[in-house]
């Protein structure tokens, strides 16, 4: 018994144990627990010379000091001053017609403009040596006023008065720090909604371990300790998986648009009204791109500055032409999985021109109108399309494949993942395939020049990497990139006989496999998809790729692709959701438990102040949704199940003030909670009747009449 009270401990305080791996023989008994994301590289070794146990070897992440650059503090100027200067002075207009079509001068204009304001009016963020986010002038000041009364007590030895004198700075100093603190964590979590991200920055800075870059080793195993290496390193990798396109022998894709050519999208209305509206919307919290153009002055002078912006963008659509500005992009490396000392690891996201992405938006606007109008892309897409998403996917899927299961057929699913999808799509292929979807003239020769002549360089913690050249892909991060990929893979799954489901690049196909013929078949698809990944040069990720039988009496048939087997598997990680043989979803809840619990561990360390009202908010934010992503496909109904992600509720509702000894049902009255039973009938309430009242792009499903709750 003692093993399960220790086990509900380390839970309730959030311990992590980090071996995976018998110390002992078979048995577990040297744990390595932690309540922090710190540990690394573990690894069981052979036993002590002296001893029966084995090594543990591990690393420890820490986080050294960096030289960080100023930063300009758009958020604190006088734009009432700076519209006037601005106007006064002419800064956005052309400087004569003769440049009316001349891209890059109209925006060289728009450009030096925008560096005289910034060098003249934005002030640089002063360095702040408190790291406190919530420090204020009273905190500082009650700060000062103390330590100058334990100097003085020291000073003047230590007299018993001035003791007395320093005890009373001290308990105001400690009083105004709490409640700083609580002002502050209040205002972050009445806006978690609409501003995760600040609560996020804020848990992190009081986290020991850091969630950022490395530190990264090179080929041969030695840890890079500068960033500027460390991002070139980095860089170097994202160039590799980059792919010379086979200009020879570029296949012809099937013609989607059947429309004549006057109906074809050739070209794109633009006018100051739209322009306006485009910068008006800007989210002035994001990062600025290479040309350094800051959002929050975007918007400050978007009057002044829209009818500059209109003459750029329609020269641009003219005539071709983008500005290298909005083809160079800064690469912030985002940890996906495993080591973070390996730059395989890492995902590269791309922060380019605000300004840019504001004529992508405008292009993806009528690029998506245009193919919903048309009909052109497949229903089997799911990712990047309105009134689609990931639970769409997963009910369309899993309905088909249970209600085949149902009527005892055995099913072979199998998992395909490309490799390096965004990064390798060639341009040329790209290109044949925005003309066979109707894209064409001016806009496909926009399409082609803002693809031409990229450049990347990373940044690791304020440091940057030496440019290198783009070859292939869209970039992530980018607006138009994850549409022109959707359209790259739109015809995969032409002539497949199996059921065939994308979300952007993750996809699957199913078969019912009764005998060795409809195992065959399967077979035939398969070469037909590894068919289409040579012609059109996306590589799928074979070691990646995995099969899964399911029924009773499955043939536990073998499948190729590329000449190499898949092999089977028991679980598989489906749009984040985690899928049995059994499709008991066990998986999923311990999962979505886990990580539930880390969420309410990162909150209880940082958020001192226990209100109700803040606890809750935070608790609906961040904590719930763990609990709750996707549950319309996986709802649990194995007790066992349902009582753990109870539990995790039960267990956050417990850091509420005046809630810890109350009982579970006293609890949710108090905050207004109901239990997360109620809440999954409530939300298979809703998805049905999305479904059948046409919100929601499963309209398959709506066609067969199917209710899966």
């Amino acid at each position: 018994m003692f093993h399960i009270h220790l086990l509900n401990v380390l839970m309730v305080i959030f311990f992590e144990q980090y071996c995976n791996e018998p110390t002992r023989g078979n048995n577990y008994l040297d744990l390595i627990l932690c309540s922090e994301e710190i540990i690394q590289d573990l690894e069981i070794g052979e036993p002590f010379e002296t001893s029966d146990h084995q090594m543990i070897r591990f690393s420890v992440k820490c986080k050294w000091d960096c030289k960080r650059e100023n930063k300009y503090d758009y958020f604190k100027a006088n734009y009432l001053e700076i519209r006037e200067y601005a106007n006064g002075n002419n800064l956005f207009m052309p400087s004569c017609e003769d440049n009316a079509n001349n891209v890059d001068v109209l925006w060289n204009n728009i450009s030096v403009g925008l560096n005289k304001i910034r060098n003249g009016y934005i002030k640089l963020k002063p360095k702040n040596k408190d790291r406190s986010k919530w420090s204020t002038k009273k905190v500082k000041s009650r700060r000062l006023a103390k330590k100058a009364a334990w100097n003085m007590y020291n000073k003047c030895g230590k007299d018993e008065a001035l003791y007395k004198v320093y005890k009373r700075k001290l308990n105001k100093s400690v009083a105004e720090n709490r409640k700083a603190k609580m002002q502050f964590e209040k205002k972050l979590a009445l806006n978690i909604k609409n501003d995760s991200k600040s609560f996020f920055a804020y848990a992190n800075a009081n986290r020991k371990s850091n969630n950022k870059v490395g530190p990264l080793k090179d080929q041969n195993k030695n840890v890079i300790v500068s960033n500027k290496l460390a991002a070139d390193h980095l860089n170097k990798y994202f160039a590799s998986v980059f792919v010379e396109e086979d200009l020879i022998s570029i296949p012809k894709p099937n013609k989607v648009f059947q429309g004549s050519n006057e109906n074809c999208l050739q070209s794109i209305e633009i006018n100051e009204e739209l322009v306006s509206r485009k910068l008006n919307s800007l989210n002035v919290s994001k990062s600025q791109g290479p040309d350094e153009v800051h959002g929050k002055l975007l918007v400050e002078l978007s009057k002044e500055i829209a009818p500059s912006l209109v003459s750029v963008f329609k020269a641009s659509l003219e005539t071709g032409v983008v500005p290298q500005d909005f083809r160079d992009a800064i690469v912030v490396p985002l940890h996906k999985k495993g080591g973070r000392d390996k730059a395989e690891n890492y995902r590269p996201i791309s922060l380019t021109s605000i300004v840019g992405k504001m004529l992508e938006s405008i292009i993806k606007d009528n690029l998506v109108k245009f193919l919903d109008e048309n009909s052109l892309i497949k229903d089997s897409q799911h990712g990047f399309t309105s009134g689609r998403s990931c639970l769409t996917n997963l009910l369309d899927f899993m309905e088909e494949v249970t209600r085949e299961l149902d009527n005892g057929n055995c099913i072979d699913v199998v998992y395909l993942d490309f490799a390096k999808a965004f990064d390798k799509v060639p341009h040329r292929r790209l290109l044949s395939k925005l003309e066979a979807h109707g894209v064409n003239g001016k806009l496909l020769k926009w399409i082609d020049s803002w693809l031409s002549d990229r450049r990347q360089r990373v940044c690791v913690e304020g440091e940057l990497s030496d440019w290198a050249v783009v070859k292939s892909g869209v970039p992530q991060g980018s607006v138009l990139g994850p549409l022109l990929f959707l359209i790259y893979i739109n015809d995969i799954d032409e002539d497949i006989l199996s059921k065939f489901e994308k979300f952007a690049d993750d996809s699957k196909v199913a078969k019912v496999v009764n005998n060795t013929n409809d195992a065959e078949l399967l077979r035939g698809d398969l070469e037909k998809l590894n068919k289409w990944s040579k012609d059109w040069q996306m590589e799928f990720n074979v070691d990646k790729c995995q099969v899964m039988h399911l029924g009773k009496n499955s043939l536990n048939s073998q499948y190729t692709l590329g000449g190499c087997t898949l092999k089977p598997t028991e679980s598989e990680r489906d749009l984040g959701v985690f899928v049995d043989k059994t499709f008991k979803f066990s998986e999923q809840c311990n999962k979505a438990a886990n990580s539930a619990n880390a969420i309410i561990g990162m909150i209880k360390r940082t958020i001192k102040c226990r209100r109700k009202d803040i606890m809750v908010r935070l608790y609906k934010a961040l904590v719930r949704p763990k609990l709750e992503y996707c549950v319309q496909a996986w709802c649990p109904y194995l007790k066992k199940d349902i009582d753990k992600l109870e539990k995790v509720q039960a267990r956050a509702t417990r850091l509420v003030n005046g809630c810890k000894n109350l009982t579970y049902e006293n609890r949710l009255n108090y905050t207004g909670l109901t239990t997360l039973s109620e809440r999954r009938i409530r939300g298979d309430l809703i998805e049905v009747f999305k479904i059948l009242k046409g919100f929601r792009g499963g309209s398959r499903i709506c066609e067969r009449g199917v209710l899966l709750f």
